[in-house]
């Protein structure tokens, strides 16, 4: 099992993925699994950071993907509406779904400055680009 430091250094993906998202979108889900509790997948992240994070420039656009997640299957969303000083506001928890198998492991939140340059759904080969051409560690499970 890991320890608390380590649980803080990775985290899991389904490998369902595969084939299901465009370049953007993967990059944007992955930073939402960083942005996630390692255990329960329950983030409170809000769209704007994702928007900052991941250089996209509308707000929009991360709403657009986070229904695409939804709809694959790959997080829930649950509202949550508060009246702030007579304005009605609305937060979203997102819940990002734990794979109990079939996943790949990224670790270090460095692996979130890559881009996929492929991700092919037959043998799942995927090919990491980082600053630095390096990526800490991959594990696959089948």
């Amino acid at each position: 099992m890991a320890n608390e430091e380590e649980k803080k250094d990775y985290r899991i993906i389904t490998r369902d993925i595969a084939g299901k998202l465009n370049l953007d979108e993967t990059y944007t889900f992955t930073w939402l699994l960083f942005k996630s509790d390692y255990e329960t997948g329950e983030s409170h992240v809000l769209r704007e950071t994702l928007r900052e994070v991941t250089g996209i420039k509308d707000v929009d656009t991360i709403s657009k993907y986070t229904a695409k997640f939804e709809d694959l299957g790959f997080l829930r969303k649950e509202y949550n509406y508060r009246n702030n000083e007579g304005q009605l506001t609305t937060l979203v928890t997102y819940h990002v779904d734990i794979p109990k198998s079939n996943w790949i492991r990224f670790k270090n939140k460095k692996v979130c400055n890559f881009y996929f340059n492929t991700l092919i759904t037959s043998t799942l080969h995927i090919k990491f680009t980082t600053k630095n051409n390096k990526l800490s560690y991959i594990q696959q499970t089948i």
